[in-house]
């Protein structure tokens, strides 16, 4: 099971995408070509995968977001800030 702010690759995106909600049966991404919005898989879908990214690679992908999605969704990009920091 996936959680939020895991970054996973699937057939919605050309690039990884990080999973800002979960519930029983679907994941809601934030992808990079709508700058950050949203598209939805379900968790049965066998088109998602976890991707292992380095957390520069973490804060580069969220760079490409819109600057809006920071506000909304400081946990995850503090998240991938503070593991930065602790390296």
């Amino acid at each position: 099971m996936l959680r939020k702010g895991d970054f996973v690759k699937t057939g919605v995106s050309n690039y990884p995408c990080v999973v800002v909600s979960t519930d029983h049966n679907r994941y809601l991404l934030s992808i990079r070509e709508y700058r950050g919005d949203y598209a939805s898989v379900y968790t049965n879908s066998n088109t998602i995968e976890p991707v292992f990214l380095t957390n520069y690679e973490k804060l580069s992908e969220i760079g490409k977001f819109g600057g809006w999605w920071i506000d909304t969704h400081k946990d995850i990009f503090i998240k991938v800030l503070l593991q930065i920091l602790n390296t």
